[in-house]
This record gives structure tokens, C-alpha cells and sequence, in this order.
């Protein structure tokens, strides 16, 4: 009986051990039956030509995890890399570490053999399906981008648009066209184009390489009206800048820096990212060296002196009402109490006092010899945020 019972558990142990050498061998070959070799490549949309230098593309392959599926990295590649991936389901996405400078992403290609399935899962993504065995050529455009650097000169006397002031990355071939907006008081004069005058007011270029573009304006001494109290119709938008009503005249500079703020709330929270530009928060009691954010419910408006008066939805200037359309267009009022160092910022809703103090910001002597300036803001963009670009000033009283 004892002899019986050791042959039994020695039969059993070398079961188990037969079984333990065999299973991990098993289960590479099965792996090992999946072979996926890839060749990555990165090429300029436009022209075909490669793109070295960088490794903008990422490789993933899906797997199970904790009984869920998800996507694990592979590795990250550029042109002329190759891979052997044991896996059917693939997935390659961008790189923005190792992103190709100068180049924006165009869209991906996959050839090859052994492919069931190409998808693109949107924000750059696409997943890739094969057979057991695959060989792929996987392609990612990119296109080249050039700078535009717009300029204005004299700083503060106008705006350039759609692109404002600074550098922007256009792709290649695309045509952009420029128009010069002089601010009050102000007339365009003429561009300069990488070095080269051009006198022509709309300004149209291809961007096949980088361009420095600069606007320059001149004073004028006056602007005529776009608008009176005669009772004809009237444009929905002023369309130039004006000047407008009989004032004594603001003499004398004040540093908006040095100023302390105070306000309405409302106008306070639409404004907070721009508070730091100021010296500090006020007194409630403090009435000099000052600028208040919001004050539309002023009565009377101090304003209406220079034939200025605002509403929660309108704007009348010199005779000519201009309605507000509440995230799309805003109007804002810049007041300077010539008295004191006093500067009120009010918009007919939040929104246009965010662009009266952008404005302001952008043009830190914009007020000196001025009592009123009004701008107007459009949502150029169609973000529903108020950005410098957007804001121009349409009247203004010295």
C-alpha cells in the first residue's frame, strides 16, 4: 500500500512539472504568430519631400488590462524608422514633444498588406486593423508654416486686421489679406513689406516664405462725422474713426500704471487678468489717482457733456445710435475726468468694458489730450471672447 501511494505522487509531480515547462512555450508560439513590420514615414504635404529631423509620431498597440481593453505605447518614431509590432490592433497619433518645428499636422496615409480596417477616431488619431501578418507603410503630412510679423507705426495709431500685432504661423500657399485701422486722429499712409514700400490701402499676400509687414499712419489734424442728428438713416456701424463735440481739452500725461482700480463687480470679474496692470486696489473713498471699471448706472453720465450717452444695449454717439448685440458686438467708454488723475472704464455690458481697458492697456498715452474715447468690439473669431485684434476705437473727443 505505501509503495502504491508514493508511485501515485510521484506520477503526479512529474505531471505538474511537465505541464509548468510546457505552457510558456505555448503561449510565445501563439504570440509569435502575430507579426506586423512597419515602415514609418513623414512628408511634407506640399512638395513630397521628407522630413527629418524629428519624431512626431507616437505607436500604440491595444491591450488587455485588469479585464479592460487600452491603449499602450509602443514607441515614438520618425521618417525612416521601421517596427515589427506583434499585434492586430494599432494606433498612431501625433507627438507634440517631438513635433516637427515649423510644420502643422495635414493628415495620415496607411498602405500595405494584411489591413482590414483604417479608422480615424478624430483629434488626429487613427486606428489601424490587420491580419496575423501585415506589412504597412504608415505616412504622416505635415505642412510647412511661415511667419507673417505684423507691426504698426507709430505704436498706437492704428491696428492691423485680421492679424494683429506680433508673429502668426500660416501654412504654406495660403493668401492672407491685411487692412490698415487707424485709430482717432490718425490716417494710413502706407506698408512696408520686407523692407519694401507699397502704397495700396488692402494689402494681399501669398505665404510661400516668411513676411515682415508694417503699417504706418500720420496724423491728421480732423476726421469728418459719419453721423448727425438730422434724422437720415444711418449706417448700423460706424464705419471710421471720428472725432466729435466741443471739449476744453484733456492737457497733461497720466501713467495708467500708477493708477489704482475700483469697481462694479460685473465689470471688476470680466476684467480680473487685467487688474494686475494697475498699482494696486483703491479706497472706496479714494477719488484721485484712480481708474473705476464700471459705471454705467451712472446718472447723469458724465459723458454726455461730449454728445456721448450709453444704455445696457445701445450706444448714441454724435447723433447716431449703434446697438450692442450681446456676445457677438460691444461697445465701451473711456472717460477722463480732466479735474483729476480720474480715468472711468464702461462698456454696455461686461464685455465691452473688457475691451475699453484692452484698449487702454494697448495704448497707454491713447488718453493723454483726450476727455472721451469710444471702441467698438466685434467677435471677429466667433469665440465669444474679447481679444486686442477685435477692438478699434470709432470716436474719440480731445
Amino acid at each position: 500500500m505505501r509503495n502504491s501511494l508514493v508511485t501515485f505522487f510521484t506520477a503526479v509531480a512529474v505531471l505538474v512539472l511537465l505541464m509548468s515547462s510546457i505552457t510558456p512555450p505555448l503561449k510565445i508560439r501563439a504570440a509569435s504568430r502575430i507579426r506586423v513590420d512597419i515602415l514609418f514615414r513623414v512628408v511634407d504635404a506640399d512638395t513630397g519631400s521628407s522630413v527629418t529631423g524629428c519624431r512626431p509620431i507616437i505607436l500604440k498597440k491595444r491591450v488587455k488590462v485588469d479585464g479592460r481593453w487600452e491603449w499602450k505605447r509602443i514607441g515614438i518614431f520618425g521618417n525612416g524608422d521601421v517596427k515589427t509590432a506583434h499585434s492586430r490592433s494599432l494606433l498612431v497619433r501625433p507627438s507634440r514633444a517631438e513635433w516637427c518645428q515649423g510644420y502643422e499636422f495635414d493628415r495620415w496615409d496607411v498602405q500595405g498588406s494584411g489591413i482590414r480596417e483604417v479608422r480615424d477616431l478624430g483629434n488626429h488619431r487613427t486606428k489601424i486593423k490587420t491580419q496575423n501578418t501585415a506589412s504597412l507603410m504608415i505616412t504622416l503630412y505635415v505642412r510647412k508654416l511661415f511667419v507673417l510679423t505684423v507691426s504698426v507705426n507709430p505704436a498706437g495709431a492704428g491696428s492691423v486686421k485680421p492679424y494683429s500685432r506680433g508673429t502668426h504661423e500660416i501654412p504654406r500657399g495660403t493668401r492672407v489679406t491685411l487692412k490698415p485701422r487707424p485709430h482717432a486722429g490718425w490716417k494710413f499712409d502706407h506698408w512696408t513689406v520686407d523692407g519694401t514700400k507699397v502704397s495700396s490701402e488692402k494689402l494681399s499676400l501669398v505665404m510661400n516664405r516668411d513676411h515682415k509687414v508694417a503699417a504706418h499712419f500720420a496724423r491728421v489734424s480732423s476726421l469728418p462725422s459719419t453721423g448727425s442728428s438730422s434724422g437720415q438713416e444711418q449706417p448700423s456701424k460706424v464705419s471710421r474713426q471720428v472725432t466729435g463735440g466741443e471739449a476744453p481739452g484733456c492737457s497733461g500725461s497720466i501713467d495708467i500704471s500708477k493708477l489704482k482700480y475700483r469697481g462694479y463687480f460685473r465689470d471688476l470679474a470680466a476684467t480680473e487678468d487685467l487688474l494686475r496692470n494697475f498699482g494696486g486696489k483703491a479706497s472706496p473713498d479714494q477719488d484721485e489717482g484712480v481708474i473705476i471699471i464700471g459705471s454705467l448706472s451712472m446718472s447723469p453720465q458724465p459723458w454726455e457733456r461730449y454728445n456721448v450717452s450709453l444704455s445696457e444695449n445701445a450706444i448714441r454717439v454724435a447723433g447716431m445710435e449703434m446697438s450692442a448685440v450681446r456676445g457677438w458686438k460691444d461697445y465701451g467708454i473711456i472717460y477722463r475726468e480732466c479735474s483729476g488723475k480720474v480715468i472711468r472704464v464702461t462698456g454696455t455690458t461686461e464685455l465691452g468694458t473688457r475691451a475699453a481697458l484692452l484698449w487702454l492697456l494697448d495704448h497707454p498715452g491713447g488718453m493723454n489730450g483726450k476727455a472721451v474715447v469710444v471702441v467698438e468690439w466685434m467677435d471677429v473669431n466667433g469665440d465669444h471672447r474679447v481679444q486686442e485684434s477685435e477692438v478699434e476705437a470709432v470716436y474719440s473727443v480731445p
